[in-house]
């Protein structure tokens, strides 16, 4: 018997997330190739700073990793990287359209029950057998309550904070950026 809103007793006997392989994937912006050519530069950041995985939720962070773009809806979205795979983590408003878009894996959570996003975090990593020791947040895109719900759903986990790469200016980038204002600034 498949449990609805209709004959469900209690709230907690509604899924908390779902897999929705509806329809076929399509066509990706970029191969196959390409995706795991830049999901391998991450891995290799994530290996240089010991991280266990990587939670992107910026725009640009998620559809540069996985080709996916969303629309908030005023709900959270993730793409979670480890070692060995990647996965989106995404709102039931989209179905299945987010695992046709994507490359990768995707898990898709419910509105019935508060804070289901953060336990489509752990449970993204759980499936992959991954324990969060040392965590990488990507914090361009992250307001502060959400960054304080993700250490929450991660207890005891390290989260070493901004990303490396194109998410901060290398010191040289700054130091010729302050230079070239310089230069252009009237004499007086």
């Amino acid at each position: 018997m498949t449990i609805t809103a209709d004959n469900a007793s209690s709230i907690a006997e509604l899924e908390r997330l779902k897999v929705l392989h509806n329809g076929t994937k399509g066509k990706l912006t970029f191969s196959d190739a390409e995706f795991e050519r830049r999901l391998g530069g991450l891995r290799k950041i994530m290996a240089a700073k010991e991280l266990d995985a990587v939670i992107l939720t910026s725009y640009h962070g998620i559809k540069y990793y996985s080709d996916f773009l969303f629309t908030t809806f005023g709900r959270n979205y993730a793409l979670v990287v480890t070692a060995d795979d990647s996965v989106t983590v995404t709102a039931n408003i989209d179905a299945g359209m987010p695992w046709r878009t994507s490359y990768g894996e995707n898990i898709v959570y419910t509105d019935w029950r508060r804070d289901n996003f953060y336990f489509g975090l752990q449970e993204a990593l759980r499936q992959r057998g991954v324990k969060a020791n040392r965590l990488g947040v990507e914090d361009d895109f992250l307001p502060g309550l959400t960054r304080e719900k993700i250490a929450a759903a991660f207890p005891g986990a390290q989260a070493p904070g901004r990303l490396p790469g194109r998410h901060a200016p290398a010191h040289d980038q700054v130091r010729r950026g302050n230079r070239g204002h310089q230069a252009r600034r009237p004499h007086r």
